[in-house]
């Protein structure tokens, strides 16, 4: 093997030969100034060849990005690989990818779940996320996360824009879930015999909401109304777009003069 490495100008860093192995041919830097690494390196290429990974290992990120085809969940998984996985791999190879550092930071830097579905997307891709990472310890609730009705409504009124108002007021005196409240219909809400009826998303479960004197004023915020039965409440609401607009809200509301005093963390609607 010493016949198919040489020594690159002043840099002095051994690379490859051009040369065919198996059908496959193989050149390029073996980014080491170290002849016995250099041997090793090539060992390792070899044995990558004969394993059938080496046009694998060879590939570019964005490749591997371009083909990623998500069955389910597609919006949110391409969203996960544009924000988290292509501004730190995009222009290497896979080689180049230090997989298992990225993996850590993400556990570290991110809540459980949401490290465990960019990880999940991380995988689909085929890289080899490692096992046992350090995820952050799950946050518990205690009573000073907990907001008074007045604390609520003052973020509300004075922190949310006007177009997410109505479906915040909706939330807070229906406690129902974001994706639940986005897919109310109007045949689900009934003023006469005062309830929401609906099957909930996540836990497929039926649903009764008594509707309170709040809860109906919260819903005559609405300024415009379905008309048919199967009409949506917040038809032109997309989901993160809401969320992103409450949790910026109530950090806003923390950093002001509003004198929370139950909280020093303020708890978003969603």
């Amino acid at each position: 093997m010493a016949s198919e490495i040489e020594q690159a100008g002043k840099s002095g860093v051994w690379q490859m030969i051009k040369t065919t192995y198996r059908g496959v041919v193989i050149r390029g830097s073996l980014k080491t100034t170290d002849r016995e690494q250099a041997l090793e390196r090539l060992w390792e290429v070899k044995k990558l060849i004969r394993e059938g990974k080496y046009q694998q290992h060879t590939t570019k990120f964005e490749k591997l990005a371009s083909n990623y085809d998500p069955k389910t969940d597609r919006g949110n998984k391409l969203r996960a690989l544009r924000l988290h996985l292509l501004p730190e791999f995009k222009g290497k190879t896979l080689a180049d990818c230090d997989i298992k550092a990225w993996s850590t930071k993400i556990a570290r830097e991110n809540p459980p779940t949401t490290a465990n579905y960019i990880l999940r997307v991380a995988r689909e891709l085929g890289l080899e996320v490692p096992k046992n990472l350090p995820f952050q310890k799950q946050k518990r609730w205690d009573d000073t996360q907990i907001l008074e009705e007045s604390q609520v409504l003052d973020v509300i009124e004075n922190y949310v824009p006007e177009k997410y108002k109505s479906v915040c007021l909706v939330a807070a005196y229906s406690l129902l879930r974001r994706s639940d409240i986005l897919a109310l219909r109007k045949q689900d809400v009934d003023f006469g015999c005062g309830g929401i009826t609906m099957i909930q998303k996540k836990s497929k479960c039926s649903v009764f909401i008594p509707i309170t004197d709040a809860l109906k004023s919260a819903f005559e915020t609405v300024r415009i109304r379905p008309l048919q039965d199967g009409g949506l409440w917040f038809p032109d609401i997309v989901p993160i777009n809401l969320s992103q607009a409450v949790i910026r809200a109530f950090k806003k509301a923390r950093s002001s003069m509003v004198p929370f005093t139950t909280s020093d963390t303020l708890v978003p609607l969603f």
